[in-house]
């Protein structure tokens, strides 16, 4: 389980590295800027920690892949409301 979070962890990172990289690409002049942005590699990153992910799970059956735990904006919003509602039904 610690290495399918360490690769969750490394596809958020590089997907939110790409996000920023495209973002940064929309609103600048600069061609030298823009031609390094376009050579990001983040999206062979993102390939390769999701390749590493699935070959993971394949050789441990009892995990599963959590896709939202790979998006940088959805997981610090779904994971605390989820944590905050399962404490909640484990009092009543």
């Amino acid at each position: 389980m610690l290495q399918q979070r360490y690769n969750e962890r490394n596809i958020r990172k590089y997907k939110a590295r790409l996000m920023n990289a495209e973002a940064l690409l929309e609103e600048t002049n600069d061609p030298v800027l823009q031609r390094e942005l376009l050579n990001d590699k983040s999206k062979m990153l993102i390939r390769a920690w999701q390749k590493r992910q699935r070959d993971l799970l394949v050789k441990k059956l009892y995990l599963k892949r959590e896709y939202r735990r790979e998006s940088p904006s959805k997981l610090a919003q779904d994971l605390g409301v989820s944590i905050e509602l399962k404490r909640l039904q484990n009092n009543n």
